[in-house]
């Protein structure tokens, strides 16, 4: 039988790693939790931009392309 992984499952602490080495290099010690978060954070906000710079939503969402921005960065906040 197979485990099923739920969304607060973190990754081995191994595959953080090399995140992990670069955030050292900065003087920062975060735990895997704020790692994996941030990661979180940043693919969202990335993938959003590209999706609002290449008409992946559709047309119309330019003129709502503010308060959508700022919903997601809010909702990632919590």
């Amino acid at each position: 039988s197979s485990a099923v992984q739920t969304s607060s499952e973190l990754p081995p602490s191994h595959a953080l790693d090399p995140l992990r080495e670069g955030l050292r290099e900065l003087g920062l010690e975060p735990d895997d939790q704020v790692i994996v978060r941030s990661v979180t954070v940043w693919a969202a906000l990335v993938g959003l931009i590209n999706a609002l710079r290449f008409g992946q939503f559709g047309p119309g969402v330019e003129l709502v392309e503010d308060e959508l921005m700022r919903g997601v960065v809010s909702s990632l906040g919590h």
